[in-house]
């Protein structure tokens, strides 16, 4: 449940300056006032809204989850004036650091993932040498190879200089260890 105030969605959608709109690599529009309407639609008059989770169609691992409706989709800007009881939290390489916890827990296969936590600015600084990307690129690929994204979105979305580019040897046996780690917990797991 987020508790928002609907005065300041509508504030908000009068401000033109406040509102802003992008497109990702992948051609996704991002538009504040559309994500801005669907809330207050939502709120109708009321002061919070229960907000629904549902895991990507998209991802073969079936680990990440998104909101229908949410403030949390918002940029950060916004975010901090309509949820005043929220707290941002970034947690520094938090997913790949926990699922190495649990990976070595399960005396399950870790060498990529460990190497990569354990030299994770040295990783992203050779993989930022070697594709010629920019930081923000190379922490991209890590995140869409943990999510069970496939080498050709890496490159289409984070590699866009040169398009026939081998794929590293890494690759494919970090998403094969973070596989199996997801079949242990779907399998523990058959509800979700």
């Amino acid at each position: 449940t987020e508790e928002i105030d609907s005065s300041k969605v509508r504030a908000i959608l009068l401000s033109k300056e406040l509102l802003h709109e992008s497109v990702d690599k992948q051609g996704k529009v991002w538009n504040d006032k559309e994500q801005l309407t669907k809330i207050l639609k939502k709120l109708k008059n009321a002061k919070s809204m229960k907000v629904k989770y549902a895991h990507s169609a998209k991802s073969p691992f079936k680990t990440r989850i998104y909101p229908n409706v949410s403030a949390s989709v918002l940029r950060s800007e916004l975010r901090g004036v309509l949820l005043s009881n929220y707290i941002d939290c970034d947690i520094n390489n938090c997913h790949p650091a926990i699922a190495l916890q649990l990976l070595l827990a399960l005396n399950m296969d870790a060498s990529t993932l460990e190497h990569y936590v354990n030299h994770r600015e040295e990783t992203l600084h050779k993989t930022m040498k070697d594709f010629t990307i920019d930081r923000k690129s190379a922490k991209r690929i890590f995140i869409i190879c943990c999510y069970g994204g496939s080498w050709k979105t890496c490159v289409r979305d984070c590699i866009t200089k040169v398009k026939d580019i081998a794929k590293p040897a890494w690759f494919d046996k970090l998403q094969n260890e973070l596989k199996m780690l997801c079949d242990v917990f779907k399998n523990k797991n058959v509800k979700i």
